[in-house]
């Protein structure tokens, strides 16, 4: 990113939301960390990152929405995971600090540089891995700090069983205030979609039309099934041979660019003669259909018909 320019600006897009965090879900590359640093993978290696640190670079780029620093762990002993929870309660405080500094805002003043961009939203991370008690003290205390805009459920989808996620997800909400949103960091299937925003997830960091397009695959489940509508395919895997001479697009009816301009048979073509064509035009579909998908969901909250959207989904969903 140029120094001292929005993302908007950057990438030509001023009416999306950007979103920055440090860790790639897709890689989970962790290392270690001290009380005054974290450490994480960058393309020109491994680097070291104090809060400090961390709010300047929020203050160059400009996000939306900024994630803070926190001392992000896969589950680890309970002396462990208590320290991550410390180090992150501890980091968090000082983020806010500096950014009372950085945006006067934040801190209730008005603006003295009426050309300045306002402050991004901070979402405290709250960590803790499998350890309930943990998540609960990390959650109750950055609950308390009345400066975050939102909070991040970090970790989770990383081997505990679904029951035990729900457990984990519960005693975050019965903590944190009720009216700021709450995101999940998790593979964001569909159907795990579903089963977390019935417990009060807002928001999802998702990696699932990612997953779907490094394995080849193109989202097709239904967006709005009938009650009585028979389950079909979630996806489809267009290495299969069979979609060779398939002229069709992916979804019949899809507004996508890829559905649009291609077949099946082009882009099964593409994958087997391993062009990056094929996974770009992959992405566009997935990411596509993932947002539809949301704005289903959206509409079903709105109208009220949350669980009867559910239920009908999932019968459908295959």
């Amino acid at each position: 990113c140029v120094r001292g320019e929005a993302l908007g600006k950057v990438f030509n897009a001023k009416d999306k939301v950007y979103y920055t965090t440090l860790w790639d879900p897709m890689q989970w590359v962790l290392g270690p960390s001290n009380d005054s640093s974290v450490s994480f993978q960058t393309v020109s290696g491994r680097k070291q990152l104090t809060p400090a640190d961390f709010m300047k670079a929020m203050h160059e780029i400009r996000p939306g929405i900024a994630c803070l620093l926190s001392d992000h762990i896969k589950p680890s002993s309970s002396g462990r995971t208590r320290k991550s929870v410390k180090r992150t309660i501890e980091w968090t405080r000082e983020c806010i600090k500096i950014s009372k500094k950085i945006w006067p805002e934040k801190s209730g003043e008005e603006l003295k540089n009426k050309n300045s961009s306002s402050a991004p939203k901070l979402l405290g991370v709250i960590e803790g891995g499998s350890d309930l008690k943990g998540r609960e003290v990390c959650a109750k205390a950055l609950g308390e700090i009345k400066e975050l805009d939102g909070f991040v459920i970090a970790g989770l989808h990383s081997g505990e069983s679904p029951e035990y996620r729900e457990r984990i997800i519960r005693e975050v909400t019965a903590v944190i205030p009720d009216e700021k949103p709450l995101v999940s960091t998790s593979k964001g299937t569909p159907l795990s979609v579903l089963h977390e925003v019935s417990l009060g997830v807002d928001i999802f960091e998702s990696q699932y039309p990612e997953m779907l397009t490094r394995m080849g695959h193109a989202s097709c489940f239904a967006l709005s099934p009938k009650a009585d509508e028979p389950s079909r395919p979630s996806k489809l895997n267009l290495w299969d041979p069979k979609y060779k001479v398939d002229k069709s697009p992916i979804v019949p009816g899809c507004s996508c660019y890829t559905c649009q301009t291609h077949t099946k048979a082009y882009l099964h073509h593409l994958l087997n003669t391993h062009e990056m064509l094929a996974q770009v035009l992959l992405q566009l579909h997935n990411v596509y259909h993932y947002q539809r998908f949301f704005v289903h969901i959206r509409s079903a909250v709105r109208k009220g018909q949350f669980e009867a959207y559910r239920a009908a989904f999932e019968s459908a969903f295959e």
